[in-house]
């Protein structure tokens, strides 16, 4: 689809170019064809993917490294690899804004074309924005997939949902307490290593098993269901859900307070000491 539109760009771009003068028009193609632009999301999106696999081929794979190097030895690839070709299309809606930047620097605000440039670098920067968003929304559904792949019992939950975005996660010691006063005395507290994730509208702890190199899923809390949020000098920190309160241990004063900062700019209620 990208070669065949591109196709269509160049000989309607080399139309004009044989009946070229000094008061030719060429914004109305682009005008024409703006909005295919977006046809570059799926490739977008799966650049980083392409470019993963790409080195996983080519570690494995010793013949088609050599069939690679080989071709870009070719004249007609100007002795660039392959890499350099796979992320020209990524670079082709912001060239194209650059382009219409300079023509119209170049060209006179009377001149016929002048008012279709203009538009056409409006419209070209939406596609661009357009384009930045569901690469976005892309890699935060790859993130969740992926922590949703390396944690069992998970089945039932539904952690990958098209508002959610990955935050950060961490590992953590995780106590089940009803006060700070049972975790003064951490060897007489039921506590779990495992692992806390920060969602834009939620938080989720797993714990470690013993044999399973996977991680267990244990409690996913929507921040609606968040009731207070306390900490104490001792590194911990205390959320009181309104089904069980859980207290975490961080690895230090300033993890646990980089964390509480999210925690609280995301659901806007500010911590207790």
């Amino acid at each position: 689809i990208i070669y065949n539109y591109n196709m269509m760009l160049l000989e309607a771009l080399n139309e004009r170019m044989r009946r070229w003068s000094s008061i030719q028009k060429i914004a109305e193609i682009f005008l024409q064809m703006i909005d295919f632009l977006k046809v570059y999301t799926a490739y977008v999106n799966n650049y980083n993917l392409a470019l993963t696999k790409l080195a996983e081929c080519k570690k494995n794979n010793k013949r088609l490294t050599l069939f690679l190097q080989n071709v870009a030895k070719n004249p007609a690839c100007r002795q660039l690899e392959l890499e350099s070709f796979l992320i020209m299309p990524v670079q082709r809606v912001p060239r194209y804004s650059l382009l219409f930047r300079d023509l119209i620097r170049q060209t006179n605000n009377d001149h016929p074309d002048y008012g279709d440039l203009c538009t056409a670098l409006e419209k070209i920067d939406k596609v661009g924005v357009y384009l930045n968003t569901k690469k976005s929304e892309a890699e935060h559904r790859e993130q969740l997939i992926e922590i949703a792949r390396n944690l069992a019992g998970v089945e039932n939950i539904n952690i990958i949902l098209p508002t959610r975005k990955h935050i950060r996660d961490g590992d953590m010691i995780i106590f089940n307490i009803q006060d700070f006063n049972q975790v003064q005395i951490e060897s007489g507290v039921k506590k779990i290593h495992g692992r806390l994730y920060l969602f834009n509208d939620s938080i989720m702890y797993s714990k470690r098993q013993r044999v399973a190199a996977k991680q267990k899923f244990v409690h996913l809390a929507q921040f609606t269901t968040i009731t207070n949020i306390q900490t104490n000098e001792e590194l911990f920190v205390k959320i009181q859900m309104k089904d069980k309160p859980i207290a975490f241990k961080f690895p230090s004063k300033e993890i646990r307070d980089s964390w509480l900062n999210e925690i609280n700019t995301l659901i806007g209620k500010p911590m207790r000491k």
